[in-house]
């Protein structure tokens, strides 16, 4: 883990690390990454069902609400736990699953961030279980109808103007990515 360490988070003074800092670091051991957005309890136990280890980003706990990266392990839907390692907790740790969900869900920003690990030749059985999330165009463009829905829905909500604006950028539309700035800027009051 101190090797880890000094790789994913390199500053002395540092609170925490990026998800950016992983794919390089995991690629040093042959292996592949592939950070998604909107994660939920079926796509992390379709890819742990199949020897995929999922990073995910959740609060601590739901009463610590500081962002944290575990690595999902297992699960197991009779006790209704997954199984992380986590650098603060502990390893193995049993997590039922509607903690799992409020640590996720309670970490607004993190937008249930999750980030499959897998050798090359899993690259195929990671698309068929991501289906259209597996291209970051696919990924964002089937969110859009609900952020669109959001916006239209509270005009002031100023997460749900950010996340449409990655999203629109992310399915590659990118001048309504930045017109939907404009409105997030008007609406962030800056």
């Amino acid at each position: 883990q101190g090797e880890a360490r000094q790789v994913l988070r390199p500053y002395a003074d540092s609170r925490g690390m990026g998800w950016q800092v992983i794919a390089p670091y995991v690629a040093k051991f042959g292996l592949e990454t592939k950070p998604r957005i909107n994660g939920n309890d079926d796509i992390v136990k379709a890819l742990v069902a199949n020897d995929i280890p999922v990073i995910v980003l959740q609060n601590v706990s739901e009463s610590y609400r500081v962002g944290h990266y575990r690595v999902v392990q297992g699960y197991d839907d009779r006790a209704g736990v997954f199984y992380v390692d986590d650098s603060l907790l502990g390893s193995n740790l049993a997590i039922p699953y509607a903690s799992f969900d409020a640590r996720w869900d309670g970490l607004t920003y993190s937008w249930n961030r999750y980030i499959p690990i897998y050798r090359p030749d899993q690259a195929p059985l990671v698309a068929a279980i991501l289906g259209p999330d597996f291209t970051d165009v696919g990924m964002y463009s089937r969110v859009l109808p609900e952020l669109q829905a959001a916006v239209k829905d509270n005009p002031s909500d100023r997460m749900a103007w950010s996340r449409l604006v990655e999203a629109l950028a992310g399915a590659e539309r990118y001048q309504e990515a930045l017109t939907d700035y404009k409105n997030f800027l008007r609406v962030a009051g800056e």
